[in-house]
């Protein structure tokens, strides 16, 4: 379960955690550009995901059996 917003962070804080729970490394450096870096990965990640197609399909068919079951239930 990801924490919600009872969770006493920084957005920094934040951020850090959701890249820790996804393995997402922050690297050690002088700047704050790590977070930003860290969460440029993450966000590319995610929009991988949501293009690939494999997955397009399986959400789908996911749909496609809700719509069915939904049907059935009306009837």
């Amino acid at each position: 379960m990801i924490p919600g917003e009872e969770i006493d962070f920084s957005l920094a804080d934040y951020s850090k955690l959701a890249c820790v729970l996804l393995d997402i490394p922050i690297h050690n450096t002088n700047n704050n550009r790590n977070v930003i870096e860290s969460l440029h990965v993450l966000f590319t990640l995610f929009s991988e995901f949501k293009a690939n197609q494999h997955f397009q399909q399986q959400q789908k068919a996911e749909g496609f059996e809700n719509e069915q079951g939904n049907a059935m239930e009306i009837n």
